[in-house]
């Protein structure tokens, strides 16, 4: 008898291993629903200790079953297909199997009523560097820098697999992951980034994709003067030589603003403009798109196409009121993201 986890219970699994606090995660070598646990009885003889995730972490356990077991069900059992595409689930241990980071947006999306913004960020935070467990303060330094588990083109690829299988939610997993971006080194970035360049229709900007935390070295000419080889962006567009940096809790120390003044600098030298992006700007909407407003003048000066309908898009009501419920969804109460 194996246990199969839901994705609220595999998403803290995964979150809690990112960190190095958790048992190392293994691909399964299986991708068919057997042997599942499916009634009360088996399921509360499931011990949650092996998982090694506090109970801070992961309040709840949902379990999975084949959808073709008829047995005594309990309410956190979720049916799902006996045959999934190759690369589904993750092993904790011999007993244990939890989705994989594609599975986990497909069941959200399957599960819940989570906006196509929340399954993005979702995946943003699969591909990204961070982790959104609730850990206790003193260890909150984990969170960061961490290995991506996924890349966007990977979860598409199982989603594309999945469809054809007829598992629902994978279509609206796949629109969602159109929309992902690889790299992101913390929750805010991926809001930052997903409200700037999501379609109108959704409450973003409308800007191209950008790219996050890539590589950019200095030009020849330039090495002199640079102090590192090379340089991440946080929010950069390289067809535009813009960068958006986000400056969270940890810039608030004075070595921290020592650094990125340095930084900014060497950016500048190299030709690229330099706007920050704080945590008061996120926290109105009004506020963010007069940060938008900004952006879109210094677009203007690098031979961005679509200035005029820019400008009008950020002193359209109906924008401010879609934007407003952006934000509120990736900001507010009805956020996925844990912690």
């Amino acid at each position: 008898m194996r246990f199969y986890l839901d994705f609220e219970s595999s998403m803290a699994c995964i979150a809690w291993s990112r960190t190095g606090l958790g048992h190392d995660l293994y691909p399964a070598s299986s991708s068919v629903v057997k042997d599942a646990a499916h009634t009360k009885l088996q399921t509360e003889s499931f011990d949650r200790r092996k998982l090694g995730v506090p109970h801070e972490v992961m309040y709840e356990c949902f379990f999975l079953m084949r959808n073709t077991c008829k047995g005594n069900r309990v309410a956190s059992v979720r049916l799902i297909k006996p045959h999934l595409p190759m690369g589904a689930f993750l092993c904790v241990n011999e007993q244990t199997y939890i989705c994989a980071p594609a599975l986990c947006i497909i069941r959200a999306a399957r599960q819940t009523d989570a906006s196509l913004p929340q399954l993005a960020a979702m995946a943003m935070e699969f591909a990204g560097s961070y982790a959104t467990a609730s850990v206790p303060e003193t260890l909150a330094h984990c969170c960061y820098k961490l290995q991506p588990i996924a890349t966007v083109k990977e979860m598409t690829a199982f989603a594309t697999r999945a469809r054809k299988l007829g598992v629902q939610g994978s279509k609206a997993a796949i629109a969602a992951l159109k929309f992902a971006i690889d790299g992101s080194a913390s929750y805010m970035e991926t809001v930052s980034a997903l409200t700037l360049s999501l379609p109108p229709r959704h409450g973003g900007l409308g800007l191209p994709k950008p790219e996050l935390n890539k590589p950019v070295k200095p030009e020849n000419t330039m090495q002199y003067i640079a102090e590192r080889s090379e340089y991440k962006p946080d929010i950069y567009w390289p067809a535009y030589s813009i960068d958006i940096e986000y400056d969270g809790r940890h810039h608030e120390n004075e070595h921290e603003r020592a650094i990125d003044r340095k930084r900014q600098n060497d950016l500048v030298a190299m030709g690229i403009t330099v706007l920050r992006v704080t945590n008061d700007d996120l926290k109105t909407t009004r506020a963010f798109i007069r940060f938008e407003a900004k952006l879109i003048e210094v677009l203007a000066t690098r031979g961005c196409p679509n200035v005029r309908r820019l400008r009008r898009r950020v002193n359209d009501i109906e924008f401010f009121a879609s934007q407003a419920n952006l934000l509120n969804s990736l900001l507010g109460v009805h956020s996925l993201r844990m912690g």
